[in-house]
């Protein structure tokens, strides 16, 4: 399918869309108040597209990788963005969605999510995705750096709530790490078994990331 040169869009296996969608609208706002952050913003990366969401509580990171080149830049509404997917999930069947494309495409007012038996569009959020530089760093520092610890209430929570939420997927979570330091948040990383993997982290930031 030809894409218009106007508009930007991501091109993935229905299967990887489902994994990534569920890590990425579980750490997304659901409050009316806050629609900044009810939003996934998309970027290309060199490998595919990244995907980031935050409720102002914790900011996840999705990395998708794929043999498509990606051109997307957008912030698309959560809620609705994993209902095309999950209808697109239900028409398609999950034993075949590893043999289906889905494509995102978007522009800064509009999107659409298409395989070739559905079609789903809907408006793009105006309002800016939060700056998260600041945070980023902390998703990225090497697995050999981190310190293992044992979290506890609020934290202990969402960890297990996380990880229940990447199961969800029917794939399995084949790795992760969490780890807390003077200079570091508490932070996950896991990895979600679908072929060619999906890698999620996850950064625990209580009332810090906000507009």
């Amino acid at each position: 399918m030809a894409i218009p040169t106007d508009l930007t869009c991501a091109i993935a296996r229905l299967d990887q869309w489902h994994a990534a969608i569920v890590a990425a609208a579980a750490h997304a706002s659901t409050e009316a108040s806050k629609p900044q952050l009810a939003g996934i913003r998309f970027d290309a990366t060199p490998d595919g597209f990244q995907m980031m969401s935050t409720d102002s509580f914790g900011l996840a990171r999705v990395d998708v990788p794929t043999t498509h080149p990606a051109t997307i830049a957008a912030t698309i509404p959560a809620k609705e963005l994993a209902a095309a997917i999950a209808a697109a999930m239900k028409t398609h069947g999950r034993k075949t969605a590893p043999d289906v494309t889905g494509t995102l495409i978007a522009t800064a007012d509009a999107w659409t999510f298409r395989t070739d038996a559905t079609s789903t569009s809907g408006r793009a959020i105006a309002h800016e995705f939060p700056n998260v530089t600041t945070f980023t760093a902390a998703l990225d520092g090497p697995a050999e750096d981190a310190q293992p610890y044992a979290p506890t209430g609020w934290a202990a929570d969402r960890l297990a709530h996380w990880i229940g939420t990447a199961k969800k997927t029917g794939a399995e979570v084949i790795e992760w790490h969490h780890w807390q330091s003077p200079m570091k948040p508490a932070a996950i990383r896991y990895r979600i078994g679908t072929g060619r993997e999906i890698a999620v982290a996850v950064l625990m930031m209580p009332n810090r990331i906000t507009r």
